[in-house]
């Protein structure tokens, strides 16, 4: 009996957290949890466009070396000179151009054969579609034009953030 006494005792000057308190806690968590999440979900997105951009510039340059070369672009970029991580589809799409799967990204080179050459980013998610394009490239890289092209209401918003336009009521914009 005395054992048991001297147990109680041991905790009995403890200072607990109240159930209050730890439900105040969880909700300010929580709350700040709800509002640091669509930032940092904005701000991912916008480091992965980033990286798209990077990728088509680098695709872009390639092309133009290629094209002093050669004399002419190619759609195939296993003759580009890249060292940029792209890994081949498991499944081709089409035999007018070709493609390959970044981290984020496809990235398709198409329309090469005539003298010009189109390259584009497409984010293809359940939520999230998109595409950045540098189209009607020419030998000199002069006249290229870069757009962004979307469907759903939260590719628009990226394509917003990529054109530095305030509104796009059709879902497509150009960069200057």
């Amino acid at each position: 009996m005395r054992t048991n006494k001297l147990f109680f005792q041991m905790f009995a000057n403890d200072k607990a957290f109240t159930l209050i308190e730890l439900i105040a806690v969880v909700l300010i968590v929580g709350i700040l949890a709800a509002i640091g999440l669509p930032q940092y979900q904005r701000a991912l997105e916008s480091s992965r466009v980033s990286e798209a951009i990077t990728m088509i510039g680098n695709i872009s340059t390639a092309e133009k070396l290629y094209y002093l070369q050669t004399g002419q672009f190619t759609s195939d970029f296993s003759n580009l000179m890249l060292q940029i991580p792209l890994t081949p589809p498991a499944k081709a799409r089409s035999a007018s151009y070709s493609y390959g799967t970044g981290k984020s990204f496809d990235y398709d080179i198409s329309d090469c054969e005539y003298g010009r050459c189109s390259i584009s980013a497409l984010r293809n998610e359940k939520d999230l579609s998109y595409e950045i394009r540098l189209s009607d490239m020419d030998g000199s890289g002069a006249g290229a034009v870069r757009s962004c092209h979307a469907d759903d209401e939260a590719g628009q918003r990226i394509c917003m953030l990529v054109c530095g336009v305030e509104s796009m009521p059709d879902g497509n914009c150009q960069i200057d």
